[in-house]
């Protein structure tokens, strides 16, 4: 007894306290009963009893727990104690449940379920009503049993920030069992959690792709478009252009693609860059599915032929009726193995050669170069460029011939000369005949 005295006298020594750090709150903007919060009430009051039950008036401490179910309508459970004493000690109990001397001091337990309806819900001052029923515990006993009490009075919460309240409560219990009332008044502070507003704004999904606002990263996509959890466009090929815009879909993973999600075709010779095997083939040169220029058909002018420019002039003329390409075969300018430097020897066939350049100037002159089969396609491919544009140098330098009549490509390890039977062969006759470079002449 003597332990919930002092928490109760704590307890009240402490209610002033919290009461003006309630007050030291600021105001809140919006404050109103939420459907589905939860409500947490510590509270004090004061109790006046019965005059029949000879028991003096006293203060109480209690606590509630609620549920709103709807922002009217709320159900809480409710714990209280207090303790009082025996007002005359003179008299002697004669009335049904009247406590009298030898008693000195009674405590009160009581435990209720109460239903509670508030009436002005969205506002920050919600009066309301409330009822209930429970049991209530006098020790020492008026009877030999916990008692039915049912209570029922009014009270008020008023807000004082979005989750906080002052609640003031006024109350008839009346003990079943002997007809005894008690009237109590409460003071307690609200704590709200959780709960959905009445005026919260329902979530609205703007552009109709199935993904509230607030969820969605991709707002104003357009309808009808096929989006994922986070409301984005689907882009199925991970190329970062959406499946609606996108031209070419399934394009493989990794691949650089334009605005319209197809692969980039840097020298437009309609093979994407990841399936051309000669990047940088030039303007208007037909290529197979390679991106590489064909074999053109050719005439060859063989070193058992007479080699005089008169000869060399009317081949060439050749071409302009034909629209065919002369490769000048028994000139091939020949290099070292891995090498793109022009030797002596190369230079010389050069000279001698340019005057069938000098007679066509009309001729525009494609310098392409080859490898042997040995290393590696992409390495051959870029050796075999080096080559070509080593003779391209050299011929400007000497001033042969000007630079808007020439081109280069290279067609590495591809249309060789002869055959190898053993690329591992550096020396091969096979290999050093593929390693050249060859005059394509063609006549505008």
């Amino acid at each position: 007894m003597r332990i919930k005295h002092s928490i109760l006298s704590l307890v009240m020594r402490m209610a002033p306290v919290l009461l003006v750090s309630v007050f030291m709150l600021p105001l809140s903007a919006r404050a109103e009963i939420k459907a589905g919060s939860v409500e947490l009430t510590p509270f004090v009051g004061y109790n006046f009893f019965e005059h029949r039950q000879n028991l003096e008036h006293q203060p109480l401490v209690g606590g509630r727990l609620g549920y709103n179910f709807t922002e009217h309508l709320g159900i809480e459970g409710t714990w209280e104690f207090m303790k009082s004493y025996v007002k005359d000690k003179s008299i002697n109990a004669t009335m049904e449940g009247q406590f009298a001397s030898p008693i000195n001091d009674v405590s009160i337990t009581q435990f209720h379920a109460d239903l509670i309806y508030h009436f002005l819900p969205e506002t920050r001052f919600n009066p309301y009503i409330v009822g209930g029923y429970g049991v209530v515990h006098y020790s020492p006993k008026i009877n030999n049993k916990n008692m039915s009490v049912i209570n029922y009075g009014v009270g008020a919460k008023f807000w004082v920030a979005d989750h906080v309240a002052l609640r003031a409560d006024v109350r008839n219990n009346m003990i079943v069992d002997e007809t005894i009332h008690s009237l109590e008044g409460t003071l307690g502070v609200v704590f709200a959690f959780g709960g959905k507003s009445a005026n919260q704004p329902t979530p609205v999904d703007s552009d109709g792709d199935g993904v509230l606002n607030p969820a969605d990263k991709c707002p104003g996509t357009p309808a009808g478009v096929a989006v994922d959890r986070d409301g984005c466009p689907l882009d199925s090929d991970g190329d970062l252009v959406p499946n609606y815009l996108d031209k070419c879909p399934n394009t493989p993973a990794g691949v650089t693609v334009d605005k319209d999600g197809c692969p980039l075709d840097s020298d437009g010779d309609g093979v994407p860059d990841y399936l051309d095997k000669c990047p940088g083939t030039p303007a208007g040169v037909k290529v197979d599915k390679d991106g590489c220029p064909p074999v053109v058909e050719k005439v060859v002018i063989l070193a058992s032929e007479p080699k005089n420019d008169e000869q060399v002039v009317a081949a060439v003329a050749q071409t302009v009726v034909r629209e065919k390409v002369i490769i000048l075969a028994f000139e091939d300018v020949h290099f070292d193995f891995d090498q793109s430097t022009l030797k002596p020897e190369a230079k010389q066939i050069l000279k001698r050669n340019v005057q069938t350049l000098k007679d066509n100037p009309r001729a525009k002159v494609r310098i392409a170069g080859y490898t042997s089969a040995s290393g590696t396609r992409e390495y051959n491919q870029k050796l075999s460029e080096r080559r070509a544009a080593a003779v391209e140098e050299y011929l400007i330098s000497e001033g042969v011939i000007k630079p808007g009549r020439l081109t280069t490509i290279g067609y590495g390890e591809t249309h060789p000369a002869e055959y190898e039977a053993a690329p591992s062969d550096l020396y091969s006759d096979a290999a050093k005949a593929n390693i050249r470079v060859l005059f394509e002449i063609i006549v505008q």
